[in-house]
């Protein structure tokens, strides 16, 4: 990849690295073709800044994913979302890599691409790796490629001297985030320094310069220092934030004698109550299930903690709680439901919860009874007044109550008689019988009816 003399600073996007409040919440990162890196060049000088459309607040930007012929070298601004690094080798094809920045709680990810060439017949500074000696040294650009470093001897020694170090053998390398000088300062086998947010090279567990490794201190494991790790507290999990250990309670306790309700305090005992199940501590802290739900319809069941909600049995079989946001009749509500166990399953609009009973036939009505068999409401038809009880025959039909062949209710026959020595009749769904015997006084014996 070869390059002209002239190097000219690209604009590529104007942004101060935060979105103002009140845009959209949904977080992403504009696209943009980037401008080639220069061998020996810091890439500052393109003044490339990457934008956010969306979320809210400040932005963190970072590298979460570069491959090893930019992790070298490029960074970006953590709070500015500038690009910048000077590159020591040719990258070409370009190198694709991943942008990722976060806002409050969102967090959007964007794929880019970028080369590295060199100035046609510029030589820039090299640095031969040796084990004893900084030699610094020039490598020429031909064809769009790099010659072999020429070392130029004398230069002061460089490996493991972190005050004498890079290329030119007079870059201090920090003390926070690399540990050693091997041509350019390092961080344990890593290919640069640490970066990103709170960095720190840190030792690795056989203290081996080779074996330290980057991390950043703020979490669990290097909390404000190298192996300074958060100690564990029951039922929470860690984490650092300021440089100090924080405890998140794990669901379902709660930290109910010290510190926040979500949170583990000084008492330093973690977070001891769970809330899941007690309906003294329901859901939180000290919040106490009252005895009762009067006027929705509950049974006299005292109260349970499900969950975290307060529960309570619904008055049953008759009475569900259907309104709910699970979308199902539930036989339980909660302290939280405004109308309680609101649906009567013993209504003919919602029999047994099935739904409306179906039509009645002529001169009958709808019933709704409960089975004491299943224990269930189900749906049935009663005959209106002035007809048997239950309709009778396939289709079924109300008959009247005078009915001779269905006298009372279906299939008794009282047929109607009247002779010297009987008289027979159904009346008002009764049949009434009188036997007589003119040599009798009186002839006739009281009428019986059943």
């Amino acid at each position: 990849m070869k390059l002209g003399t002239r190097w000219l600073p690209v604009a590529l996007l104007a942004a101060c690295g935060t979105v103002e409040p009140g845009q959209g919440q949904d977080l992403s990162i504009q696209t943009a073709a980037l401008p080639d890196a220069v061998v020996g060049r810091d890439y500052r000088e393109r003044s490339v800044v990457l934008q956010a459309q969306g979320g809210g607040g400040s932005l963190s930007w970072s590298l979460p994913q570069l491959p090893p012929s930019l992790s070298g070298w490029l960074s970006i601004g953590e709070s500015t979302g500038l690009l910048e690094g000077t590159p020591l080798d040719v990258v070409s094809p370009a190198a694709d890599f991943v942008v990722q920045v976060t806002s409050g709680t969102a967090q959007a990810q964007e794929a880019f691409k970028l080369g590295v060439g060199c100035s046609e017949g510029a030589a820039s500074p090299c640095g031969v790796h040796d084990p004893t000696m900084c030699l610094a040294g020039t490598r020429v650009c031909l064809n769009g490629r790099l010659g072999t470093c020429a070392a130029a001897p004398g230069r002061p020694p460089y490996e493991a001297d972190l005050t004498h170090c890079g290329p030119d053998c007079d870059q201090t390398c920090s003390r926070t985030s690399t540990n050693r000088c091997v041509g350019t300062c390092a961080c344990g086998s890593e290919a640069g320094p640490c970066s990103g947010g709170a960095p720190a090279c840190c030792p690795g567990p056989d203290g081996r310069p080779e074996s330290f490794h980057c991390v950043s201190l703020q979490t669990p494991e290097h909390c404000g220092a190298c192996q300074s790790a958060c100690q564990s507290r029951n039922n929470t999990t860690p984490g650092c934030a300021s440089s100090q250990c924080i405890y998140a309670c794990s669901w379902p306790y709660r930290n109910c004698n010290g510190g926040t309700l979500t949170t583990e305090g000084p008492d330093a005992d973690g977070c001891e109550t769970p809330v899941d199940n007690d309906p003294r501590n329901c859901g939180a802290c000290g919040k106490v299930c009252p005895s009762s739900l009067p006027g929705k319809n509950t049974s006299d069941a005292p109260p349970t903690c499900v969950g975290g909600e307060c529960r309570y049995d619904c008055r049953l079989p008759q009475f569900h709680d259907c309104q709910n946001s699970s979308g199902t009749c539930r036989d339980y509500t909660t302290d939280q439901d405004a109308d309680g166990c609101e649906t009567d399953f013993s209504s003919v609009e919602n029999c047994g919860g099935r739904g409306a009973c179906p039509a009645a036939v002529p001169n009958a009505h709808r019933i709704c009874t409960l089975n004491s068999g299943t224990g269930q409401y189900e749906c049935g038809q009663k005959c209106n007044d002035g007809f048997d009880p239950d309709p009778c025959g396939s289709p079924p039909v109300c008959k009247p109550l005078g009915d001779p062949q269905n006298c009372g209710f279906c299939g008794r026959a009282c047929p109607t008689i009247d002779t010297e020595d009987l008289h027979q009749a159904c009346r008002i769904g009764t049949c009434c019988v009188q036997v007589c015997d003119p040599e009798l006084k009186p002839p006739c014996e009281p009428e019986h009816c059943e």
